[in-house]
């Protein structure tokens, strides 16, 4: 394998690990968590960066630690080219516009208004690209944090 993957294949475990322990749970906590069977020896093997973690399962892992997986791969980016700065869309997030506004979850009408507004002023538009500041500002208007935003919009 080459060896700029198997920088990647490192990074990636690297943060994986990072945010398990940030979450405070044990490979054997974070099992159950997972909608597929996997031991701790393998999930050990990804944080480790010793096993090639495929899309799924690196989604997987991501999702049960509460992370959106494009935010951890943006991380993952920058570990392996630190002196590249991040782009300013790296990290956003893309919403379907006639999907926000059906939203149940009364944490999220700031979000429903917004959206309703930006399909009123064009309905052929469709979706919106939210960058990560913008996913903040809007998180706190909803009184949840943006990973929750994400986590509810990808929930709906």
């Amino acid at each position: 394998m080459d060896s700029s993957w198997n920088t990647y294949q490192r990074a990636v475990g690297q943060e994986l690990r990072a945010l398990r322990r940030s979450r405070k749970l044990s490979l054997r906590k974070l099992l159950p968590l997972l909608p597929s069977d996997i031991t701790p020896q393998t999930v050990a093997a990804y944080e480790q960066g010793v096993r090639n973690c495929s899309v799924t399962r690196f989604a997987e892992l991501c999702r049960a630690l509460g992370e959106p997986p494009h935010l951890v791969l943006a991380r993952v980016e920058q570990r392996v080219h630190p002196t590249e700065p991040l782009r300013e869309d790296a990290g956003a997030v893309t919403l379907n516009l006639t999907h926000v506004v059906v939203f149940s979850d009364p944490r999220l009408l700031p979000l429903r208004r917004w959206a309703a507004e930006l399909l009123r002023e064009d309905p052929e538009r469709t979706h919106a690209t939210l960058t990560p500041s913008a996913l903040a500002a809007l998180a706190e208007l909803c009184g949840v944090t943006p990973n929750a935003v994400t986590e509810l919009t990808y929930a709906a």
